[in-house]
């Protein structure tokens, strides 16, 4: 017969409270949560988690109708915010079958007296989250990824003196909005822009980029230097942008000065660039581009990229402009290692 002293030790219940976090932390939140049957230790533990991912695992689409299995991820995301205790650092909402509804408002709103520092959401593709007011109230944060979103920051807003990731994906926003968004991000150090496909934005390059000189990471996606360009563009920013190490400008067309212009003018403006990342969007047939004096007059001869290591072009279609662009990077980069060239698909 087994005694108490003949019993194996009980490892689970045993474990450190960081060792338990730990765990924790790697866990889906479904299993998570699970934990609570564990032991007394591990009941209720979840709840003090500084992370929050609501993803597709939370409530797996089954068998059962889409709206069932909707109601009880929202059912499920109130549960989790209702029984949390201690402070929220990150919240995620990655989740493929949800769309706009007023409970994701109230999930914000409560974030909002939480002092968050992460948001990312991101919801189904069949519509864009208007996201609420409140979420510009939310002054702790440091991360904010928006997916699919309208952007329409109210009146009150004073900016994120605290943000310093800025991630907006396939979002909607009226003309002005991003500029000011930017102003208002005094620590930015990475922001990522990627319009919508077919929609049409401008953006003044002075008022979007003059006013970040912490950037460390800028991403141009899917013509955002287009636009950009539509209105006047300076051969240079009144800043430096001395800490940026990596850009990433995406689908710049060569057939118009103006973007050329930007692409320069961004080059220019970060002198201790490590990485470039590049790609064009030339029509090889319709490209005209600039005169070719251009290089001569118009790019700045004293400019230099003394750490500038790595550019990787891509969709390159080997139009003068592009073999210009090309020479004068490799002229004004000194400690240049690697350059890789790609051409587009035909």
């Amino acid at each position: 017969m087994e005694t108490g002293s003949d019993r194996a030790p009980d490892i689970i219940s045993n474990l450190p409270l960081n060792v338990i976090e730990g765990i924790l932390m790697c866990l889906p939140l479904r299993d998570a949560v699970r934990t609570s049957i564990l032991s007394r230790k591990w009941r209720y533990r979840w709840t003090t988690i500084p992370q929050l991912v609501f993803d597709d695992t939370c409530v797996p689409v089954t068998s059962s109708s889409l709206a069932v299995t909707k109601t009880k991820f929202v059912s499920f995301v109130d549960r989790a915010l209702l029984l949390h205790r201690g402070p929220i650092q990150k919240f995620k909402l990655s989740i493929s079958y949800l769309q706009s509804c007023p409970d994701i408002d109230q999930w914000i709103l409560f974030l909002s007296w939480r002092n968050v520092k992460e948001i990312s959401l991101e919801l189904e593709e069949k519509e864009w989250y208007k996201v609420p007011s409140c979420l510009f109230s939310c002054q702790y944060l440091t991360h904010l990824e928006l997916f699919r979103c309208e952007v329409h920051p109210p009146p009150t807003f004073k900016g994120f003196s605290n943000l310093k990731s800025l991630s907006f994906q396939q979002s909607y926003f009226e003309n002005g909005v991003v500029e000011s968004i930017l102003s208002s991000c005094p620590i930015l150090e990475s922001f990522t822009l990627t319009p919508p496909r077919g929609y049409y934005l401008t953006c003044n390059l002075i008022k979007a980029l003059g006013n970040v000189p912490a950037l460390e990471r800028l991403v141009a996606e899917s013509y955002f230097v287009k636009y950009l360009s539509v209105k006047s563009v300076p051969s240079k920013l009144a800043l430096k942008y001395e800490h940026l190490k990596k850009l990433e400008l995406y689908q710049v067309g060569f057939e118009d000065v103006n973007e050329i212009s930007v692409a320069i003018c961004l080059l220019v403006c970060s002198p201790n660039l490590e990485e470039l990342l590049f790609s064009a969007s030339s029509d090889n047939e319709a490209c005209i581009g600039p005169d070719m004096d251009y290089w001569d007059k118009q790019h700045p001869i004293d400019c230099s990229f003394k750490r500038l290591q790595i550019v990787n072009m891509t969709d390159m279609s080997g139009v003068p402009d592009e073999m210009e662009f090309t020479k004068f990077l490799l002229a004004k980069s000194p400690v240049l290692k690697t350059m890789s060239i790609k051409s587009s698909t035909i």
